[in-house]
């Protein structure tokens, strides 16, 4: 996030892309899993991302999915990044969470 005059604006929009919005919606949750914090943050984003578009409920009941699809995608990225920096060990706890992530999501039924 960068902060402009007071105002929180996105700058990193390299895991958004063209496709489902509600995957975009949630990525900026991806490393609040777990904070407490985390139902204030997403009331917050769907709030604000609802006053410039509408987000169809089918849609939202997706967003734990595409949050396990992110943290698939992550599971991926890192192994190939831990294979090309081995002494690394930021991957393996990223990968733990990311498990976590899509064990959650298989239990809750969402994907």
């Amino acid at each position: 996030m960068l902060f402009h005059r007071g105002e929180a604006r996105t700058i990193d929009f390299d895991d958004g892309g063209y496709g489902y919005w509600v995957y975009d919606l949630a990525i900026p949750l991806i490393d609040l899993d777990g904070n407490e914090a985390l139902p204030i943050f997403r009331d917050a984003l769907l709030k604000g991302y609802a006053e410039i578009r509408t987000i169809p409920e089918e849609q939202l009941e997706k967003l734990e999915l595409f949050q396990a699809a992110f943290r698939a995608l992550e599971i991926i990225w890192g192994t190939a990044s831990t294979l090309r920096n081995p002494g690394s060990t930021y991957w393996m706890e990223r990968r733990e969470k990311a498990l976590m992530h899509i064990k959650r999501a298989l239990t809750l039924g969402s994907i």
